[in-house]
């Protein structure tokens, strides 16, 4: 816990070892949320939603980071 950045170059070997693999690319996306790198997360996610439309932890990971995305984008305009 709390070690994400440290994780993401373990992420990115995943997806690059594995790039179909879903997990891989949710992980890799929880970290950059964990990081607020909104945009990054959210596409990480994205892709990882294409490939596993039916996981519903993906889908509820995805739905948190845009939502923070949204609200970072909000807080920018005030």
């Amino acid at each position: 816990l709390g070690m994400d950045a440290e994780a993401l170059p373990y992420h990115l070997k995943a997806i690059q070892l594995t790039p179909t693999n879903p997990d891989a690319w949710c992980n890799y996306g929880l970290s950059l949320l964990a990081l607020k790198k909104y945009a990054e997360s959210v596409q990480a996610l994205e892709r990882g939603f294409e490939l596993a439309p039916h996981d519903l932890d993906i889908r509820l990971n995805l739905a948190v980071a845009l939502f923070k995305k949204f609200q970072a984008e909000e807080a920018k305009l005030a």
